[in-house]
């Protein structure tokens, strides 16, 4: 007599690589599409989609095969709603686990992914993002995985003016793009004018009109400001906003 989890562990399986790798098509011009928002609207610093079983967790993703440093991740969708859009491709499609090569880009913005990189030693490392859309490279030299906020709308920023400079000091805190980061290894978030490199910790890293803002949920982060090349630890209950 077969137990209850011997019968769902395949299903679950079935499912995960059914219509291709863990994928099925959506049109990149539907919600969340190439035109996107950034997901600015479905995020707050308390989201955290729910995440699976873990022994689940570890049987699907070794079903793939394993990461190659520089040139292919491993996602997996922890909970809510994932896609993908390939390098070279319009389309973002649904995934539930997959590979995907560097440059590609990830809508996170109603779920949770837990993505699964080579590290610079040669040792896997993971770590997950959600709340946002983000795009994923890695450094075949250093080994960093750096996931680039991705898409946005700007032109809601306004500009500053004799006339409108009211309305400018009243939207500069307006949220373009957003993406949090929860996990250890050698990943970065990479803003408009500021990067967050993962010391241990939860992170939020924002685009607004007024600059990019890094926000430490947990244990502590490495900022580096983009246009004056400065460094700060910013610990759990901090934030740092680099001006553009």
């Amino acid at each position: 007599m077969r137990s209850a989890f011997e019968l769902l562990v395949p299903l679950a399986v079935v499912v995960a690589v059914s219509s291709g790798p863990g994928c099925s098509s959506s049109s990149g011009n539907g919600s969340g599409g190439g035109n996107n928002t950034g997901g600015n609207n479905t995020t707050g610093n308390n989201q955290n989609p729910s995440v699976g079983s873990t022994g689940v967790q570890s049987f699907k993703t070794q079903q793939l095969p394993a990461p190659t440093l520089g040139v292919t991740g491993n996602l997996l969708a922890l909970g809510g709603v994932i896609r993908v859009k390939l390098p070279g491709s319009n389309v973002f499609v649904y995934v539930t686990l997959r590979q995907v090569p560097f440059g590609s880009v990830i809508d996170a913005s109603h779920g949770r992914v837990q993505l699964t990189t080579v590290g610079p030693h040669g040792k896997l490392q993971t770590i997950d993002f959600y709340g946002g859309y983000f795009s994923i490279t890695q450094s075949r030299k250093s080994g960093v995985v750096i996931a680039r906020l991705w898409g946005g709308n700007f032109s809601v920023c306004p500009k500053v003016t004799r006339n409108s400079a009211f309305a400018a000091a009243k939207s500069k805190k307006h949220v373009v793009r957003k993406l949090w980061a929860e996990g250890h290894g050698s990943y970065t978030t990479k803003g408009s004018y500021a990067t967050g490199a993962v010391l241990g910790t939860r992170w939020l890293t924002e685009d607004r009109c007024d600059g990019t803002l890094i926000y430490v949920a947990t244990d502590k982060v490495l900022v580096t400001n983009t246009r004056t090349h400065r460094h700060f630890t910013i610990r759990a209950g901090h934030s740092y906003l680099a001006l553009r």
